[in-house]
């Protein structure tokens, strides 16, 4: 889903670009792959995941290489895409290694920041610098805005897996309780409907986008309200991971409209 989120970053300054989005989300997968390799020495990882083993593989080998030509025909050389990837690469490269008795994306309050921050990298920042776009208010915004979405996101997955990590990882799940974490979601979740609105009330972005960020966070609120330690992996992660794309219909439905 990494590619809708560029596209619908793309929309919000009226650019239709699918490749980029294209480019950026093969290599997201890409990275996801790799992570999930390094992570099968895990029990509830390789449990879940090992069946995708090969798959996980030959997306290094095709779709990685292919990700990187795409955007290489994009930026006016090498050491662009060499810039604008290494801050998420390192980030990807060290988040399976393990540190002593515990991995990298297990020192306390580090996991979800890293993830956040990879994901506004890859979203929001690399297409504002891949379209020139000026460092205003709107960008600055923008990011904020993402920022907070990704940790919202994250929230469900956490919750599924608080019977799996450690509680030395002291994610906000750990740390606040169901009860109370759930209540703090629906009221980051609320600012940044009204944050989206304001922004289309003040042209940032268009109308019917912003119409389409408020379902999609009613929806991922929902799904957080809904959200129990013990839920099935898969089943799970897809309506998750569905959000954008409840974000990317509904505004082509209210384009019609506006």
């Amino acid at each position: 889903m990494a590619g809708l989120l560029v596209w619908l970053t793309a929309a919000e300054w009226k650019i239709n670009d699918p490749i980029l989005a294209m480019a950026l989300g093969g290599i997201t997968w890409s990275a996801y792959s790799y992570i999930r390799l390094n992570s099968l020495h895990e029990d509830h990882v390789k449990v879940r995941y090992r069946v995708y083993k090969n798959v996980y593989r030959l997306i290094l080998i095709s779709v990685f290489p292919l990700s990187i030509f795409v955007l290489a025909i994009m930026l006016p050389s090498w050491w662009w895409i060499l810039l604008l990837l290494l801050p998420p690469a390192i980030i990807v490269l060290l988040y399976p290694v393990v540190l002593g008795v515990i991995s990298f994306r297990q020192i306390p309050r580090i996991k979800s920041l890293m993830i956040a921050l990879t994901w506004v990298w890859l979203s929001v920042t690399i297409p504002a610098i891949v379209y020139v776009k000026p460092w205003d208010m709107h960008l600055v915004s923008l990011h904020i805005q993402r920022f907070l979405l990704i940790s919202l996101w994250l929230l469900p997955f956490d919750i599924r897996d608080m019977k799996f990590d450690p509680e030395s990882m002291q994610t906000l799940p750990q740390r606040m309780g169901l009860a109370q974490i759930k209540r703090w979601s629906g009221w980051v979740g609320f600012g940044l409907q009204i944050s989206v609105l304001l922004s289309a009330w003040l042209g940032w972005l268009p109308v019917p986008l912003g119409i389409a960020w408020v379902v999609g966070l009613e929806y991922l609120h929902q799904l957080t309200i809904c959200s129990r330690p013990n839920d099935d992996a898969l089943k799970t992660g897809f309506w998750i991971e569905a959000m954008p794309l409840i974000v990317f219909v509904t505004y082509l439905i209210t384009s019609i409209y506006f």
